[in-house]
């Protein structure tokens, strides 16, 4: 007994065939590379975006961590005999600075006091 069927079998293209389908590969592979670029585009304008965010997160951390750059009224104290110098916060009393005097402060200061 026989029977007639229809099967989905692999059939060998004609040169037709071939350049259509070559033709419709290289409009693909167009798209792809554009696509492709306006990403890479799309992705640099989103990396800087999230690194400026990631800059400010940190500046914020450090500032929790360390505090905040504020300008403070201190005291510049010049003791001569000691030839130092002592920076004191007006606000809270706390010494910032001790250091050695230099010519400078002497030049300057002894000017003033003259």
């Amino acid at each position: 007994m026989e029977q007639q069927a229809t099967r989905q079998l692999r059939c060998r293209l004609d040169s037709t065939e071939k350049l259509t389908r070559g033709e419709r590969v290289a409009e693909l592979n167009e798209k792809v590379l554009e696509e492709n670029a306006s990403f890479e585009s799309v992705k640099k304008e989103h990396n800087g975006i999230v690194g400026d965010w990631k800059s400010e997160m940190a500046t914020l951390l450090d500032e929790i961590k360390h505090g905040e750059l504020r300008s403070v009224d201190c005291t510049e104290a010049y003791d001569f005999t000691q030839n130092r110098v002592v920076v004191t916060r007006n606000d809270t009393g706390e010494v910032v600075e001790e250091r050695q005097m230099t010519s400078e402060d002497r030049q300057t200061r002894m000017q003033v006091v003259d």
